[in-house]
């Protein structure tokens, strides 16, 4: 089984959680925006331990942060791509269709591939998240990077010359491998209501 992190709404009548999403070895960065209002150290709700390896945070305000970070992407001439506004309004449907108090977000099992004591990376994690619009730009620039590669390699595409077929099927190798990169850099097609854990 991959290690993942997992995301999940939750109610505050009933603590009924929802499934939001889970990602393999990673923490997205969609996940920590969407917990980064009054986020609040608390335990697992998975795993059963006392330590503050867990995070929860105001659904609604982490939402309208996540609206308005995509819709800062539309409007950046620089991040356009291909497949970008359809990624943006599937997610808008998905998380429109949850009613909920909570964001909680659970990393044990990342931090667990490393030996660091597990609270000491949850620490870091609230810290990365209480300088959310330093890591914000961060990511505006890594993103940028990666989407003006994938333009340079589609106007880069042959249509003449030796080997052309070669070549042809090396770039498009190429800009599958950056879309993947791009993909996962904004985890906008991986929401999900059923994960490994059903808490």
């Amino acid at each position: 089984m991959a290690n993942r992190a997992y995301l999940y709404a939750i109610k505050k009548e009933d603590k009924k959680a929802i499934g939001m999403g889970e990602c393999n070895y990673a923490i997205p960065f969609v996940f920590k925006l969407l917990v980064s209002s009054n986020t609040q150290i608390i335990p697992s709700m998975i795993f059963q331990s006392n330590e503050l390896i867990a995070l929860q945070g105001d659904f609604e305000k982490g939402k309208q942060k996540l609206y308005a970070f995509l819709d800062e992407l539309l409007v950046t001439p620089e991040i356009q791509f291909d497949e970008l506004t359809y990624k943006i309004e599937n997610t808008r449907k998905f998380l429109e269709t949850i009613e909920a108090d909570y964001i909680y977000l659970d990393c044990a099992e990342i931090y667990d591939m490393t030996d660091e004591p597990l609270e000491k990376q949850n620490k870091k994690l609230v810290d990365e998240i209480n300088n959310i619009d330093k890591e914000l730009a961060n990511f505006y620039k890594k993103l940028m990077d990666v989407v003006v590669k994938y333009k340079n390699l589609k106007n880069s595409f042959p249509n003449k010359g030796l080997f052309l077929n070669r070549r042809r099927k090396k770039v498009e190798q190429e800009l599958e491998q950056v879309k993947r990169e791009i993909d996962d850099m904004l985890f906008l097609d991986w929401w999900s209501n059923i994960l490994y854990y059903n808490i």
